[in-house]
């Protein structure tokens, strides 16, 4: 592709302040960071926890590929990340400078430890409308910010939310920041970012039009499911959904909503309005008298009602088991093109062409594409060590897929004890392959058709294990 920013680095504001640089040109990641671990991946590639070679502090760095950003809008999202790295507010995502290699691009920001919004709120033995302001008010505050100096988020969504450290009063940070203007180009590599999104985008978002108004109405679907405990506008589909979002009043009555306080219930009203330009700003937003409330300690401090704090720890439990779910069957679904492009890889690492590789030949073919062997490799290297032994291209092969398989089972382990505690016990059928692309025509569509024995449409918790984590081993 080039440089990342599509035209040459001489030309580019590289730096925010007189003498510090902001991109640099590396031949590897591993120039300047050491590799601690993966921490995940995601629509725009992996994510690593690294230690700064200069500093000695932890850093997380997002690669991207550069064959699969979008070409055309890249130089605007640089000059968007350049205004963000000028940022310093305690709920936006610190980004400390970018490195580029000639197949990759490295963002480095700070390292955030302390898990999820909704993770943290279904762990929380008391969650109340003061609890919630809390969240929300240090948001919308950052985003305030962020919408004044010209920056739209457009991906605002529970993984994106983010706490710094597991402390108390640690604070919620907005991640990804940007990035989804990048439009990763290869067919299916997006697919993970979209499962369970659709729910947070604005009306206006389905017609091709985003604006600050669009974050608004993100925030207000937080918001939502934070008080309520559900998303306002779910369907079966991610078709339904979309229409309802499009077409569907918000619906204000139920148990949940008799214990919403007047003020709540008006702001979220507000946020979720069809019409963008009737929804308020970020600044607007901090003047509303739920706000005020909080800004004076006198909003409700009692618990939200049972249904709400019930629903809220069954929404977390159901979209965890779905990703992990979605990441296990698509993972198996793409594992032919994922083993050509390994094929390729073993070629180009071996040097001698003996038909091994080496430790050495393993590190510096990585090295030279300019990115660090991914999680199931660095394994590899470790068993390896300095024994002097190469590995032929079956046995890379059959590591590396015996290494994700463990450690997509370990997830869907975790995320099934999860689901134990706050799911229901069942599953539909029709919402699992909405949020799996690839799955009709696979023999997993069949799989889940013979799990669902009495044919109701549902698949519960016991015959979903029994399917995926006995008769897949």
């Amino acid at each position: 592709m080039g440089n990342f920013c599509g035209r040459p680095l001489e030309t580019l504001p590289l730096s925010t302040n007189p003498g510090e640089e902001v991109i640099r040109t590396v031949t590897s990641i591993r120039d300047s960071f050491i590799l601690i671990k993966s921490l995940g991946s995601g629509s725009f590639g992996n994510v690593f926890l690294v230690k700064d070679k200069r500093t000695g502090l932890e850093r997380a760095a997002k690669e991207l590929t550069k064959s699969n950003i979008n070409e055309r809008i890249a130089p605007e999202v640089y000059n968007e990340l350049m205004v963000m790295k000028g940022l310093d507010h305690p709920g936006v995502l610190r980004l400390y400078e970018i490195l580029e290699t000639s197949t990759r691009v490295y963002i480095i920001t700070e390292y955030l430890s302390g898990g999820q919004l909704f993770e943290r709120l279904s762990r929380s033995p008391k969650v109340s409308e003061k609890l919630a302001a809390k969240y929300i008010f240090d948001l919308i505050l950052a985003l305030s910010l962020c919408h004044k100096n010209g920056l739209i988020h457009r991906d605002i969504k529970p993984e994106n939310l983010l706490f710094e450290n597991d402390a108390p009063d640690a604070h919620l940070k907005m991640i990804d920041f940007c990035l989804s203007r990048l439009g990763i180009i290869n067919e299916g590599s997006d697919q993970k970012a979209q499962v369970g999104s659709v729910n947070y985008m604005a009306p206006e978002r389905f017609s091709g039009e985003c604006t600050e108004k669009s974050d608004i109405w993100s925030v207000g679907v937080i918001l939502h499911v934070v008080l309520l405990g559900k998303v306002p506008f779910q369907g079966k589909t991610d078709a339904e959904t979309i229409r309802r979002i499009i077409e569907r009043p918000l619906v204000t009555t139920g148990k949940s909503w008799d214990t919403t306080s007047e003020e709540a219930r008006s702001l979220i009203e507000s946020m979720l309005n069809k019409n963008p330009s009737y929804r308020p700003s970020a600044q607007e937003i901090l003047m509303h008298p739920w706000f005020y409330l909080y800004t004076k300690n006198t909003i409700n401090e009692n618990a939200l009602h049972v249904e709400s704090l019930t629903n809220l720890t069954k929404f977390h439990a159901k979209s965890k088991l779905e990703k992990s779910l979605f990441t296990f069957i698509s993972s198996n679904i793409s594992s032919k093109k994922d083993e050509c492009k390994l094929g390729e890889l073993f070629v180009k690492f071996d040097r001698n062409g003996d038909g091994t590789l080496s430790s050495a030949e393993i590190n510096d073919g990585y090295d030279f594409i300019g990115t660090p062997p991914p999680p199931p490799v660095q394994d590899l290297l470790k068993k390896i060590g300095n024994t002097g032994m190469t590995i032929h291209y079956k046995d890379f092969l059959l590591h590396i897929q015996n290494w994700n398989k463990k450690v997509q089972f370990q997830e869907l382990e975790n995320s099934f004890k999860t689901y134990d505690k706050g799911g229901d016990g069942k599953l539909s059928l029709d919402e699992l392959r909405a949020a799996i692309p690839g799955i009709e025509g696979s023999e997993w569509n069949s799989l889940l058709n013979e799990a669902d024995l009495n044919g109701d449409g549902m698949i519960t918790l016991d015959e979903l294990k029994d399917y995926i984590l006995t008769k897949m081993k």
